[in-house]
This record gives structure tokens, sequence and C-alpha cells, in this order.
């Protein structure tokens, strides 16, 4: 009994230092997503945080982002997400939460996996979370935490492991 105290002891600590290094790294180290000293050209798709956030997403925003390797036309609907449909609250049946894969860097709406995933399953309302939610898995954890009503039915993690 004692042994499992200890345990669970344990856990709870690594959780809640977990949740304070995230907020740390999230507040002080994260102000606005940049490839910094890349020399590629960023879509101007971000904005100030809510203040509990580091940054969020332009909401009703259209752009033409054009590199030497592609041509895409990004557009954020009402609330910052790259669907083409407005979101008032509606229960969302799955979620798509990642990184610029998930975003859909590079290719226009249609050609994400978020969109060949609602192409397979017809009746249920599929969205994208990506950059909206952050760029990495602690942002997702405190963007949900904040954020209760986007959270979805079944959430799918997309994170390439060596990406960048």
């Amino acid at each position: 009994m004692v042994r499992m105290r200890g345990v669970a002891l344990a856990i709870l600590i690594g959780l809640a230092a977990l949740e304070g290094g995230a907020y740390i790294v999230l507040r002080f180290v994260f102000h606005v997503p940049m490839e910094r000293g890349s020399g590629k050209p960023l879509p101007h798709i971000w904005e100030r945080g809510d203040g509990r956030l580091p940054f969020g997403m332009k909401r009703n925003y259209v752009e033409r982002h054009r590199t030497d390797e592609f041509d895409t036309t990004i557009r954020l609907n009402n609330v910052g997400m790259r669907e083409d449909a407005d979101f008032h609250g509606e229960p969302v049946d799955i979620g798509v939460i990642g990184d610029s894969f998930t975003f859909g860097w590079g290719v226009n709406v249609g050609e994400r996996y978020s969109d060949v995933l609602r192409s397979l399953l017809p009746g249920q309302r599929i969205v994208s979370y990506g950059y909206l939610a952050g760029l990495a898995p602690p942002h997702y954890y405190l963007f949900l935490k904040y954020h209760p009503e986007y959270i979805p039915r079944t959430l799918v993690l997309g994170l390439l492991p060596v990406n960048d």
C-alpha cells in the first residue's frame, strides 16, 4: 500500500512538473512561430495570443503563399482554422491536431490528410486544428485545456517525428 502511494505521488509530481514546464516554455520561450534565419518566406497567418497561449491565428483571413516549391492559397475561417466552413461551436466528431503536415504546408485545402479522412467518412464533422492549436504537443494540450469547446469525440495526433 505504501509503495502504491509512492508511485501515485511520483505520477502526480511528474504531471505537475509537465504542466508547469509546458507553461514556462510556452509563455516565455515561444512567442511567434517563425523559421528564423532560414531565408524562407512565411505566410502572415499568425497573430498575438490571447494571453494564455503565445500566438493565435488570424480570423477570416486569405493569403496566397508562393515559394519556389509551391503556390498555395491559405484560407482561415472565423476562428482561425484552415477550413472552408466557419465554426460556431458545433460538436466535432474527429479533430486532427499536429504539425505543419497537419496544417497542410504547401498544399491546398482538399489535399491535406484531414480532407482525405473527411472524404472517406462522409457525415462525420472532421476538423483540422493544424496551427490553431500550436506547433507541438504541449501547445495542443494547453489549447484544448483552455478551449474545451474544441474537444472532439476522437482526436487524431499527426506528427512527423523527424520534421524540421
